[in-house]
């Protein structure tokens, strides 16, 4: 069974808002994750995938990769916190998806 969905357009303003409501939006830093830079920038060759996960790189040569969520204020509805995570197919299909997900690979 799939649990994927079409997206279809919201008809605004939606239940219980209005027109004229004013949403805030919040970037939140919930963390920073020392990255190998070949993580996002993945090298051809043999040893590609190995320094795309840090080996071999030393401590001073990771890049500091922020970590958001985002809080949203909406006057009627309250506050809404969104954590977007990784698609799902990261976690059900592996290795090849994280790399179309999070890296690029140099041509």
């Amino acid at each position: 069974m799939s649990h994927k969905q079409a997206p279809t357009a919201a008809e605004l303003p939606l239940v219980g808002g209005r027109a004229d409501a004013k949403l805030t939006l919040h970037p939140l830093l919930c963390a920073e994750a020392p990255m190998p830079p070949n993580w996002f920038h993945r090298k051809r060759g043999a040893l590609g995938g190995i320094k795309a996960f840090g080996v071999g790189v030393p401590v001073s040569g990771l890049m500091t990769v922020p970590i958001p969520a985002y809080l949203l204020e909406h006057p009627s509805a309250g506050p809404v916190l969104v954590d977007t995570g990784m698609h799902e197919s990261v976690a059900h299909e592996g290795g090849r998806e994280r790399a179309r997900n999070l890296a690029s690979r140099d041509e």
